[in-house]
């Protein structure tokens, strides 16, 4: 009787190197999935993680929130607007002030917000004593730049400060939101002191045409007081640019 032949094991073949190699990119258990959170997790852990900011960068963006918020705030008590004017700057402002700030300090921007975390075991006591402090010496300042000049420099500050946050390094998908929504602020604020020009093209070209075609009538007044349509975008800028940097 014949043995029926015994079946052979096929000789093993040799991986390629990069199979064998767990850290090899190439290796499938390297291979990322395409699915949008898991690509965006490994684009965060190849840039070093989540970034961390320290006590002082923290304190320093309750500081800058809570001014500009009371600003928007004292602004419209100033010119005696009406409810919804009112409820639209604060709404408006602390949108953008979270959208911009937020992710360095919490967006708090409030004493009682930041009682709220600490007694939730969220933050520590230190941390919370120097934010309620920020925050209302933020809110001191923002009550006092109300006036003329002063308010220009703060308006033009916060929109070239949003910009800065929001558009620059890399480009949020909320930045030319949060961007138009600064100057529709900073107009509810101020409109009534200055115009709430921001810009010494915007101030500059009307006045010219002014004086072209009325010669001038009514527009005495205003070229007296033209220089704080220049210096104030300019030292807004400046601050902004240097707290930025």
């Amino acid at each position: 009787m014949t043995s029926r032949p015994t079946r052979l094991s096929p000789i093993p073949r040799k991986q390629p190197a990069h199979l064998l190699d767990p850290t090899h990119p190439s290796n499938p258990v390297n291979t990322v999935s395409h699915h949008p959170s898991r690509m965006a997790d490994h684009s965060q852990q190849d840039k070093g993680g989540t970034i961390t900011f320290s006590l002082t960068c923290k304190c320093i963006s309750e500081f800058v929130g809570c001014t500009l918020f009371v600003f928007a705030g004292t602004s419209q008590w100033a010119g005696e607007s009406g409810v919804v004017v009112s409820a639209l700057s604060h709404g408006l402002s602390i949108f953008i002030l979270i959208t911009s700030l937020g992710h360095i300090s919490g967006g708090h921007f409030n004493p009682a917000v930041s009682l709220a975390v600490f007694l939730c075991g969220k933050m520590r006591a230190i941390t919370a004593i120097l934010y309620i402090i920020c925050q209302l010496a933020g809110g001191i300042l923002g009550a006092l730049l109300t006036r003329g000049l002063l308010a220009e420099i703060l308006t033009t500050f916060f929109l070239v400060h949003t910009v800065l946050l929001t558009a620059i390094d890399e480009t949020k998908w909320h930045a030319a939101l949060s961007i138009g929504l600064t100057v529709t602020v900073d107009i509810l604020s101020i409109g009534h002191i200055t115009g709430a020009a921001m810009n010494p093209a915007r101030a500059f070209g009307p006045c010219v045409l002014w004086q072209i075609i009325d010669g001038g009538n009514g527009v005495a007044g205003f070229w007296e007081y033209h220089f704080m349509y220049w210096l104030g975008p300019a030292v807004g800028a400046f601050l902004a640019a240097a707290l930025y940097r």
